[in-house]
């Protein structure tokens, strides 16, 4: 999944962008989870996405980054 988002992020065309995603899933059993993540970056050039699906059985959450490289 990670490798299909990350690819069609390339297709984009960003000069000079790093793109790392990272897919997390899980099986639903009625318990609670709790994701976080940190990064050192530029607020004017570096950004991130994130969309999560869930149905009856299991969660999905995907995170892509974009970081300019100087």
């Amino acid at each position: 999944v990670a490798d299909d988002i990350k690819d069609r992020l390339k297709e984009l065309n960003l000069p000079r962008y790093k793109i790392v995603v990272q897919v997390s899933i899980g099986e639903q059993k009625g318990q609670g989870v709790r994701m976080g993540t940190r990064c050192f970056w530029d607020g004017d050039t570096d950004s991130y996405a994130s969309e999560m699906y869930c149905n009856e059985s299991l969660f999905c959450v995907a995170t892509a980054y974009g970081v300019y490289l100087y």
